[in-house]
């Protein structure tokens, strides 16, 4: 079982009724070595700001690849795996994509969230080598992609 399939759990509990979660999971996936309290903690943030967006009722999607898709023994450098966590909610603006990892940005209210979650999601995975990139579109949703590298990778290039 995955972390993503031990999660889902969690998340249900945690997000509502009104949110869907599906779940697209590659099988085989290739080997990271990360911290997987972290990797939960980033993938709960994410699902919760997701739910945030979606007002409560909305589909929250979680995909995992391998990126590039290969399994060879040779892994290239520059190898991921990806865990994709999509919304159909809101979406951001250009401006405030620009912002979104900045520490205590949020376009929350008062009260209502501190501005670190994305944040502390950066930091988590660019100190663990991977990288993060956000798509998003004003009412049409966000993608939030977490790259980490594979297990060869890493240690290809800490050689």
């Amino acid at each position: 079982m995955t972390m993503i399939e031990t999660l889902t759990s969690l998340l249900e509990r945690t997000l509502g009724p009104g949110i869907k979660i599906r779940r697209v999971l590659q099988p085989e996936l290739g080997r990271i070595f990360i911290d997987a309290n972290q990797l939960e903690m980033a993938v709960l943030n994410l699902a919760m700001n997701a739910r945030d967006a979606m007002a409560g009722n909305g589909i929250l999607t979680i995909v995992t690849s391998n990126d590039p898709g290969d399994l060879d023994d040779d892994v290239p450098e520059t190898s991921f795996v990806r865990v994709t966590v999509t919304d159909n909610g809101c979406g951001m603006s250009k401006e405030v994509l620009a912002h979104v990892f900045d520490p205590f940005f949020t376009t929350k209210g008062d009260g209502q969230g501190t501005g670190l979650g994305l944040s502390q999601v950066y930091g988590f995975i660019t100190q663990s080598g991977g990288h993060v990139d956000i798509v998003s579109e004003v009412d049409k949703g966000t993608s939030v992609h977490l790259f980490l590298p594979r297990e060869a990778s890493r240690r290809r290039s800490s050689d």
